[in-house]
């Protein structure tokens, strides 16, 4: 490729598509420019940084490099449009995501406590029935399922809706609404050929749903964390309406495809790595570990952005205050200089200090949630279901930012 043709594929869908070609371009990129200077056709020029320790370096000088402002990959037309409906429009503002400094950690400690290891664990029953539940459907489907569509993608949907305290009616709706928001750039997913216009109705979607909810709250608050963000202060204030929303949004979506992802990827990897699966099953201690390789193995969010406050040198690389920088995780998570053999799935991998998570003060707020439904997710799996194998070809979700597979067509035996 030339040097065009590579800036282009670092913004088109049909690449992040297709892991092969994927990886195949960021370790090139690694090797040769790990802080690349990108200007693809239709957008916005930014740095590329492919590399983990350059990633490390600007996540965790939040006071240099900001998030907000510039957050996902899109195109410049687009950008501009969402940009002109968020001045007008408060469900798109005040996002968790796009705050700094002081803000953003007032925000973020609304719900650090209810997030913390000690509080995680005592749901671990209730992810467990809701676990046990969708792996009963597997097995009333008699022996092939499209594991994405009737397990993975709703185990974690359900986890979510209950901390939440909302009726599993309301499942296929948020179903729909978070694949519409983060795979916008699947044909399969999207409303209209406008994907500002799209983006806009499906914020406003959500913000139909969680606005009930909030003020639900707000009149009669439950035991539930849907009710701590509705009733939260900072310095004495309620958190706004577009606060609230925006918190219920993020943990939904990110809640929701992020585990999704990792699940169904994980399973698709001790697939194809049999001898994997089969370490696995003889040591059930290993259900940690492994959770914490299909993580950094699947890596479901793709990308964020960081904008530069000030001149700062990167890898060689003159960055400019204003610059933006687009951190490319799953190409973090396979870095050779890191991680020993990277392109080798192992149960057992230790250390593994992947950046599917994020690092620094922005780093997921729900990680030991997530790791916490993935673990009992397979201690439930893999006591009750055996023989696993392809039933069809995997097929992953056409988007930049946030995702993974969308079907993975397997059939397999109930163990006896």
């Amino acid at each position: 490729m030339n040097e065009k043709e590579i800036d282009n594929a670092i913004v088109d869908a049909s690449v992040y598509q297709d892991d092969a070609r994927y990886h195949a371009l960021f370790r090139r990129l690694r090797a040769d420019c790990p802080v690349r200077w990108t200007a693809p056709d239709g957008y916005d020029p930014f740095w590329t940084v492919s590399r983990y320790e350059d990633i490390v370096k600007v996540q965790t000088q939040p006071s240099l490099f900001l998030s907000g402002g510039r957050t996902i990959l899109a195109p410049a037309n687009v950008e501009k449009a969402i940009s002109s409906h968020r001045e007008v429009d408060e469900t798109l503002q005040n996002n968790i995501i796009q705050i700094n400094g002081d803000e953003h950690t007032s925000v973020r400690n609304v719900t650090r406590e209810w997030f913390l290891p000690r509080n995680i664990a005592k749901l671990e029953e209730s992810i467990a029935g809701i676990a046990r539940e969708y792996i009963s459907n597997m097995v009333s489907l008699g022996g092939a399922c499209d594991f994405v569509q009737d397990v993975a993608a709703w185990f974690p949907l359900r986890t979510i809706m209950a901390i939440f305290g909302m009726s599993k009616d309301d499942a296929p709706t948020l179903f729909r609404l978070s694949k519409e928001r983060t795979g916008g750039e699947d044909p399969e997913f999207q409303r209209s050929g406008d994907r500002a216009e799209h983006t806009v109705e499906v914020l406003q979607d959500f913000y139909a749903i969680f606005g009930g909810i909030m003020n639900e709250r707000r009149r009669h608050p439950a035991d539930d964390l849907a009710s701590v963000i509705a009733n939260a202060e900072i310095a004495g204030k309620p958190l706004t309406k577009s606060q609230v929303f925006s918190y219920y949004q993020t943990i939904t979506i990110a809640g929701h495809d992020t585990t999704t992802a990792s699940i169904a990827g994980g399973l698709l990897a001790l697939i194809r790595y049999p001898d994997q699966m089969a370490k696995l099953r003889a040591d059930l201690s290993l259900i940690p570990t492994a959770v914490g390789e299909m993580i950094r193995w699947t890596a479901p969010v793709r990308h964020f952005f960081r904008t530069a406050v000030e001149d700062y040198e990167l890898a060689g690389q003159a960055i400019k205050a204003g610059d933006t920088l687009l951190m490319c995780y799953p190409s973090a998570c396979r870095d050779e200089t890191i991680f020993d053999n990277p392109f080798e799935f192992r149960v057992d991998r230790k250390p593994n200090r992947h950046l599917a998570f994020g690092i620094g003060p922005h780093n997921c707020l729900g990680q030991v949630l997530a790791r916490t439904e993935m673990e009992v997710f397979y201690r439930e799996f893999l006591a009750r279901i055996t023989d696993i194998s392809l039933n069809g070809e995997p097929e992953n979700t056409r988007t930049t930012f946030m995702g993974g597979l969308k079907r993975l067509p397997i059939c397999y035996r109930v163990a006896s």
